[in-house]
């Protein structure tokens, strides 16, 4: 399943996050159990092409009241592979360099 199917266009995920799924860098990992569409680094997989835990990114609702945390809450977050929190923000290039120093 991708982000547009699990959550749909009102989350409208950045073009270049789209554009590195795309290119093979990240995995839209978007799960409807989820808060909103998240996506990992392609290197987290295993040789088999199974995920397991691993830095994510989350990209909550373009509108901020319609965010988990409500208005005023940050639309994207990057948390590690033990689930700390690395970024919070509406910095996108910013939240990519937390992703990509993630461990």
């Amino acid at each position: 399943m991708t982000w547009k199917q699990e959550f749909g266009k009102p989350y409208e995920v950045p073009e270049e996050i789209d554009a590195l799924v795309a290119s093979g860098e990240l995995l839209d990992l978007s799960w409807h159990n989820d808060i909103s569409p998240s996506f990992g680094r392609m290197r987290d997989c295993d040789a088999n092409g199974e995920w397991f835990d691993a830095p994510r990114l989350f990209v909550d609702h373009v509108e901020d009241v319609l965010r988990e945390h409500g208005r005023g809450s940050s639309r994207f977050s990057v948390f590690d592979s033990e689930w700390n929190d690395l970024y919070y923000g509406d910095d996108l290039a910013e939240a990519l360099v937390a992703l990509r120093g993630a461990k």
